[in-house]
């Protein structure tokens, strides 16, 4: 029988002491810069005298403050800048300037706060994740994250991880490996409903992603239950395979789209708002057309860069199908990384 070492940190519940600790981390970190009213909000919580609730409301607070960064984030992707009258919290700017739905820089400086922007939300929701992580002590599943590791994959599967998702995530990609593809170097299951959706990876102009990010709604399914859900989505055309591994391939795609190099489709999508052109998205409305009726609905989900177009094709391609010539196009066009019987 192969024994499996559970970390000490989660052999029990957190303690009131450990629990503190973690909030006054929190107040300690000068990563996210917190209102007083937002510090007060931590202290409070960290006297819960129920360590459970106490952990639900912290999750709760941070949740709400990553998705205020996010939105903030976003509408400075959305516009563009050249200054800010705020002050700036590491990664981009904190308020606007201008209102003009216009970029007011160059392409290529758009794509590099655009980099910073995005990793600096990583930093902050990997660390964030960690403040509430509570690790699984299944067996199984730590045996699961011995093995990954020899592939050079850190994953964190968290105590609300079920067996059949961290079996699941091993087979896909033992699955994916075998066909020549790279695999993403940390898996983790964030705590924050709805943050993630079903599951992220951060996608960047300048730098390569090194991760895939997976949320409650996904990671707690039963095996049946995630069968159950991948079928209907596909029968409703949402998806491009209704196979239960879908989601994972389909992340691991944006992962190895990220290993190629984006750069060339930020710029091309900055390009467009900087010559105030109607249209500044790289999937035209033809493409479109052609995804939905040959891929998925998913597939025209970001058409401003065309990664879920790629992401979508690339699930559909490890799954068997054989897309017609026009689509096989399109995900070349984007740079879309290539199974090997198709790469002649």
């Amino acid at each position: 029988m192969v024994s499996i070492k559970i970390p000490n940190f989660a052999r029990k519940e957190l303690t009131k002491t450990q629990f503190q600790r973690r909030c006054n981390r929190l107040l300690r970190q000068k990563l996210v810069r917190f209102t007083e009213e937002e510090k007060q909000e931590i202290k409070t919580i960290s006297k819960n005298l129920n360590i459970a609730d106490g952990f639900k409301h912290l999750t709760d607070f941070l949740g709400r403050k990553y998705e205020n960064i996010q939105n903030t984030s976003y509408t400075i992707f959305e516009y563009g800048k050249t200054r800010a009258n705020g002050k700036i919290i590491p990664g981009f700017f904190t308020r606007l300037s201008t209102e003009r739905k216009k970029l007011l820089i160059t392409p290529e400086r758009a794509a590099d706060i655009s980099d910073k922007i995005t990793n600096y939300k990583e930093k902050v929701l990997r660390f964030f994740s960690n403040i509430v992580y509570k690790p699984s002590t299944h067996p199984d599943i730590l045996k699961i994250e011995q093995n990954l590791s020899k592939e050079g994959i850190k994953a964190k599967f968290s105590d609300r991880s079920s067996l059949d998702f961290a079996k699941l995530t091993q087979e896909t990609l033992q699955e994916i490996n075998k066909q020549g593809y790279d695999l993403p170097k940390r898996i983790y299951t964030s705590p924050f409903l709805g943050i993630t959706t079903k599951a992220v990876v951060m996608m960047k102009p300048n730098n390569t992603a090194k991760a895939i990010f997976f949320n409650p709604t996904f990671i707690e399914k039963t095996l049946k239950s995630i069968e159950n859900y991948m079928v209907g989505k596909y029968l409703n055309g949402i998806f491009s395979t209704e196979n239960p591994k879908h989601i994972i391939k389909h992340e691991v795609g944006h992962y190895n789209h990220s290993q190629k190099g984006l750069k060339s489709l930020y710029l091309q999508y900055f390009s467009g708002i900087a010559s105030s052109r109607e249209s500044n998205t790289v999937l035209t409305k033809d493409m479109e057309q052609l995804l939905k009726k040959n891929v998925s609905e998913f597939a025209t989900n970001d058409d401003k860069l065309g990664l879920d177009a790629v992401a979508e094709i690339f699930a559909g391609l490890l799954d068997g199908k054989i897309y017609k010539s026009q689509i096989m196009d399109i995900y070349k066009k984007l740079n879309g990384p290539m199974p090997k019987s198709t790469k002649n």
